[in-house]
């Protein structure tokens, strides 16, 4: 009868020792502590039976028992594994909050000087040097009688931010008038004021003399 069961119990440790042999770091490594002690008895014939865990074996009389401990030495390092793949763009954060209100800058006016014959009509287009326009305006050196401002104007009037300034001046007095135009310009609000008066005269982006019918 014994005979019979250990003939079982050495069919079950042929494979205990078969998964022991190639399988008993795997054991060791899902485990959570250092300390666990496998144990099993081995007969005459070196089979395994009654394989234990923190535990004592019950062996017949002549087996013997062993006992081993789970951990081994640490095998070297296994190469570096390949690159993932690039994973998923993110989702698109919240929208932030709106900042403060920004500042002109510094401030500065250009000029533009045309004399203008009898019975002609001046059309200038003037602009900034640098930064953006503000305003603009026209005068002749005091009172001249027959001198019609035809126009002075932001140009485009509405709809985008102007990008010049349009005057147009006829000249119906009987001599020469001397038409001094100017546009006034804000630098960005970190800018320094004599930088953005570097320039004294306006930009012409357009001017024309006709005469008058």
């Amino acid at each position: 009868m014994r005979g019979k069961y250990l003939m079982r119990l050495g069919a079950v440790a042929a494979c205990a020792a078969a998964v022991l042999g190639g399988g008993s770091f795997a054991l060791a490594a899902n485990s959570a502590t250092t300390d666990t002690v496998y144990s099993a008895c081995v007969t005459f014939a070196h089979s395994l039976y009654d394989f234990t865990v923190n535990g004592t074996p019950k062996c017949y009389k002549g087996d013997t028992r062993i006992s081993w401990n789970q951990t081994g030495p640490q095998g070297p390092a296994g190469p570096q594994g390949p690159k993932g793949d690039t994973g998923a763009t993110g989702a698109t954060g919240p929208t932030g909050p709106q900042g403060p209100a920004g500042t002109f800058g510094s401030l500065h006016t250009l000029n533009n000087v045309t004399q203008v014959p009898d019975q002609d009509e001046l059309g200038v287009d003037l602009a900034c040097d640098s930064g953006s326009l503000i305003s603009g305006g026209t005068s002749w050196g005091g009172y001249q009688g027959n001198v019609i401002l035809d126009a002075s104007r932001p140009n485009p009037e509405t709809g985008a931010a102007p990008t010049s300034w349009h005057i147009d001046v006829a000249n119906l007095s009987g001599h020469t008038i001397t038409v001094s135009s100017d546009v006034v310009c804000t630098g960005s609000a970190g800018g320094s004021a004599n930088a953005a008066a570097q320039a004294n005269s306006a930009r012409v982006v357009k001017q024309a003399m006709t005469p008058v019918h």
